[in-house]
């Protein structure tokens, strides 16, 4: 294969040492320029310099592009150009790739069967359920990537995907609703909307008159919704006639992202769309769960009838309907070491390696329960608060058996100090905090963990537990580290009795033995986090000696601490300014984090890590360049303090991805294709020197569905990337909130996550005062 393509020559000013802002002024030039030519575009070098390749018909001469703070200019050379597929190299690869796409998307985007809601996501008109009571249509699909692989060839990476609409039109909602109070209900939501043949995502911005009566301009002519769905739109595959009803309201839309350039619409063509966020997507969502045969039957059957007859550049092109089948390297589960000496080996990989690791998540945890933890400082001040909804004696009841079940967990736990707080009866959140404080205060509590058992709430009033549950959390955690559960829930675990020398007194349910224990130790594992008290560790260093793992949650910066085998980890943190814009507020100066690692470092390495041979920074999510500038200043200041070795250290920025743009999935064979089944956890896939995928939770852990991977890129750095991906693989291990299951992330991830939002949102006491004052104005 072959094809022809031209050249624009690109003058961009690149800002020196801000790599993140030049690759996202060279992303805006991209889409420009593919916007204004309808056609593949693609970075080419030629000669040593840089220039856009477009589509080999582009007649548009001159693009300009504005850029904060400069303008971009983009001219068309004369002449073409051919790239053959038998001669591609790193330079042109991605040429390839991008006009492969094309043709692609271009043919999907022309399936009658299939609508599309993003570049390289498609589903089926029909919905995959037919379930009369339920509110939620599903509807199945697919999203691909087209990569290249060592052996010269390109794949179509593809893997299933779903999206939830309501089963009503948006019209049928807003019958019989005030629609100035609509209008602010429904502003920003997400619709799919069915524009004749083309189904598209929208997001409402308001509500407007009547489809009959809403007019607009176009090219100079006026037309009203009505009249132009009616008479100018395609509808061959949807009849819209029959959903277009003239009094029903029209709807004001822009595209996801986009608030430069408003639509009008029609919200009898509307359905909200919803995500598995939303609990009553729940049940509909655990239907589209599928295991590794299922999954990759219909994968192949999409395969199979959609991407058949793709032209390019008149040559048809030729999909396998059989997924690659390749022999992937594993690494081994890591040895572990508990309270008491007692450890578990890791095992060499042989043909005996999956039975013996049948039991691994079973003996974990029994290792812990029989020996302790192995964490042994001493525990802060412990409470336990207790709403005075609860009977006293039962209050009594739960603290004393909490206390000596801490004690199974933590040899050197005490007891809790009991609090019992007045419930106010979900009156006001700011109140009851306010109770909550004065409870605290009344026993000297100004320091140390709390297990605070909520007060009870009725169920429209969840909200209110909530903002209770994120003030407490947030308002104390520099003074007092608490961790939540229902009063209600553990209150049902015990029973009254009448005593002969006691009175009335409470035990535990002894039929409910079973469920309390499942109960609380997922409770107990995740308060032993909170007091920052780590269950077991590896037998053996680590590869890399220091790992360190940043995130970022609302404005505050998350830091994890992790030396050689995980004995020694440190939870820090900094407040850092709110940042406007389309990364999500998760990119940090390079001062912040040089400060902060500068701080740990030069504290932690002389007890924990003498002379160590690397430094690995994990990134959750994307970096910015900002992590490479500052760990070359960090590197360079430990080398000064002669805390390292400047001539032999090695480091890395490692950016982990739980979600990617390469849909990627691998099933293990046995016996044949038709007999698919989890890989083993550990299973990983190099794509390049630089860039892999790390399955964490397969075999023999188990899990509803086919494990997800997550795509590990090492961004800048020195460090060998294959030891880095094992590190990665065994702090995986280190499943310390629930030791039986496999962890998905980094343990140097997992933790920030579990302590950050704690306290990393909005909500503070004087924002829920302000609050529940307009509400009870």
């Amino acid at each position: 294969m072959k094809f022809p393509f031209k050249l624009m020559q690109l003058e961009l000013q690149e800002i020196e040492n801000d790599p993140a802002l030049n690759n996202r002024n060279m992303q805006k030039v991209l889409m420009k320029i593919a916007s204004v030519t309808s056609g593949p575009v693609a970075v080419y070098f030629k000669d040593g310099k840089k220039f856009i390749a477009v589509k080999a018909d582009t007649e548009v001469e001159n693009v300009e592009i504005s850029l904060a703070p400069m303008i971009a200019k983009a001219t068309l050379l004369p002449g073409n150009y051919d790239l053959n597929f038998n001669s591609l190299t790193s330079n042109n690869r991605e040429l390839a790739i991008r006009f492969l796409e094309f043709a692609v998307k271009e043919h999907l985007g022309n399936h009658p069967k299939l609508w599309r809601y993003s570049a390289y996501q498609y589903f089926l008109r029909k919905p995959i359920f037919n379930e009369p009571h339920s509110q939620i249509d599903v509807f199945s699909g697919f999203n691909f990537k087209i990569v290249p692989q060592p052996d010269g060839h390109f794949y179509i990476a593809l893997d299933l995907s779903y999206k939830y609409t309501d089963k009503k039109f948006l019209h049928e909602h807003l019958a019989g609703e005030d629609i100035e109070v609509m209008k602010k209900r429904l502003k920003g939501r997400k619709c799919l909307y069915f524009g004749g043949d083309s189904w598209y995502q929208v997001q409402i911005a308001s509500l407007g008159k009547a489809i009959k009566e809403q007019d607009f301009a176009l090219n100079g002519k006026k037309y009203t919704v009505l009249d132009w769905a009616m008479k100018h739109t395609k509808s061959e595959t949807f009849n819209m006639q029959k959903h277009l009803f003239p009094d029903t309201p029209a709807l004001i839309f822009n595209y996801p992202g986009n608030t430069s350039k408003y639509f009008n619409g029609a919200a009898c063509l509307a359905k909200m769309l919803y995500t598995t966020a939303d609990d009553f997507v729940n049940g509909m969502h655990n239907k589209t769960i599928q295991n590794p045969n299922n999954r990759f039957y219909y994968l192949r059957t999409f395969i199979k009838h959609n991407f058949q007859g793709i032209v390019f550049n008149g040559v048809e092109l030729k999909v396998n309907q059989y997924p690659l089948s390749e022999t992937l390297k594993i690494f081994p589960l890591p040895g572990l070491k508990f309270n008491n000496g007692i450890e578990m080996k890791s095992l060499v990989l042989d043909e005996r390696y999956e039975r013996a690791i049948e039991d691994f998540g079973k003996l974990r945890r029994a290792n812990i329960m029989r020996n302790g933890i192995l964490n042994k400082t001493q525990f802060n001040p412990q409470y336990l608060l207790v709403p005075d909804s609860i009977d006293f004696q039962l209050a009594k009841a739960i603290q004393s058996t909490f206390s000596k079940d801490m004690k199974l967990y933590a040899r050197n736990f005490e007891e809790f100090t009991l609090i019992v707080y007045k419930d106010l009866k979900s009156s006001s959140a700011y109140r009851q905090y306010n109770e909550i404080k004065d409870a605290l205060s009344r026993h000297n509590a100004t320091h140390g963990n709390a297990l605070f058992l909520l007060p009870d709430a009725e169920v429209e009033s969840a909200y209110y537990i909530r903002n209770l549950h994120d003030c407490v959390k947030k308002n104390f955690y520099k003074s007092i580290k608490f961790q939540c559960a229902s009063a209600r829930k553990v209150a049902s675990f015990y029973s009254g009795y009448s005593d002969r020398e006691n009175g009335y007194i409470f035990k535990l349910n002894q039929d409910g033995l079973r469920s309390y224990r499942s109960y609380i130790s997922n409770l107990f594992f995740e308060y032993l986090i909170v007091n920052q008290k780590w269950a077991y560790a590896l037998s053996q260093p680590l590869n890399h000696d220091i790992y360190i793992g940043l995130d970022v949650h609302d404005h505050y910066a998350g830091f994890l601490f992790f030396y050689r085998n995980g004995e020694k980890i440190v939870f820090d943190y900094t407040e850092v300014s709110n940042r406007t814009g389309t990364f999500r507020n998760e990119k940090i100066s390079a001062k912040v984090i040089i400060d902060k690692l500068l701080e740990n470092l030069k504290r932690h390495i002389p007890q924990h890590a003498k002379n160590p041979n690397s430094i690995i920074l994990l990134r959750d999510g994307r970096s910015f360049g900002e992590e490479g500038k500052a760990m070359k200043t960090v590197l360079g200041e430990l080398a000064k303090d002669g805390l390292i070795d400047a001539n032999k250290i090695n480091w890395g920025i490692v950016d982990i991805h739980k979600n990617t743009a390469i849909p990627y999935r691998v099933a293990l064979e046995k016996g044949g294709y038709n007999n698919l089944s989890n890989p083993i956890s550990g299973t990983y896939k190099l794509f390049d020197a630089t860039t892999g995928f790390l399955f964490t939770t397969g075999y023999p852990f188990k899990i509803p569905g086919t494990v997800q991977p997550i795509h590990i890129t090492l961004v800048e750095g020195n460090a060998d990337f294959e030891s880095v991906m094992q590190d990665i693989f065994h702090q995986c291990i280190l499943a310390f909130s629930a030791p039986d299951k496999g962890g998905s992330l980094p343990v140097v991830l997992k933790l920030i996550d579990t302590m950050i939002r704690s306290f990393a949102h909005s909500l503070t006491e004087k924002s829920l005062e302000e609050q529940e004052e307009q509400i009870f104005d």
